[in-house]
């Protein structure tokens, strides 16, 4: 299964979902410290642009604890 976590934050829960098997790409608007240590492909999305993504690249996306962080 393919995953996109949008808004991952520490990554916490994609690493997690990777670990359990998952294709998973972290997405956020900055890098958090600990991204790299996970091992989990991550992109920078710059505010404001499409995501870098194909239509229907992803089987799931997640979006936790994101949409508070939007107007």
């Amino acid at each position: 299964e393919k995953v996109i976590d949008i808004g991952c934050g520490e990554g916490v829960v994609g690493k997690e979902l990777s670990d359990r098997g998952a294709n998973v790409t972290l997405c956020d608007v900055y890098e958090h410290a600990k991204i790299a240590a996970h091992g989990v492909p991550f992109v920078l999305h710059r505010e404001g642009k499409r995501l870098p993504f194909r239509d229907e690249q992803f089987d799931t996306a997640l979006l936790l604890t994101v949409l508070h962080h939007s107007e």
